[in-house]
């Protein structure tokens, strides 16, 4: 990861873009989830690549953002998930 991350801030800066990292964790984040969140967030402040955090937000763990079946968003989820990138630009 700490590879990835460096090529990946190095062909923005060669491109004369910024590299902002999104952090969304899984909707079942326990221990695991937690020990990689801090690796992540090392490497990312590290590089100095900016982060919007959105584990410090409940609204991933909220049911009615999810669909039926599986882990991924649904349409209200979706919307809520680009508000809150939204808010970090504005």
């Amino acid at each position: 990861f700490s590879k990835a991350i460096g090529n990946t801030k190095k062909f923005a800066i060669n491109n004369n873009a910024e590299l902002i990292f999104i952090y969304l964790p899984d909707r079942y984040e326990k221990n695991e989830g937690r020990f990689y969140y801090k690796n992540v967030i090392k490497i990312l402040n590290k590089n100095n690549i900016k982060i919007i955090d959105l584990s410090k937000d409940d609204f991933y763990k909220k049911s009615k953002n999810y669909s039926k079946y599986g882990g991924h968003f649904n349409s209200k989820g979706y919307e809520q998930l680009a508000l809150k990138i939204n808010d970090y630009f504005n």
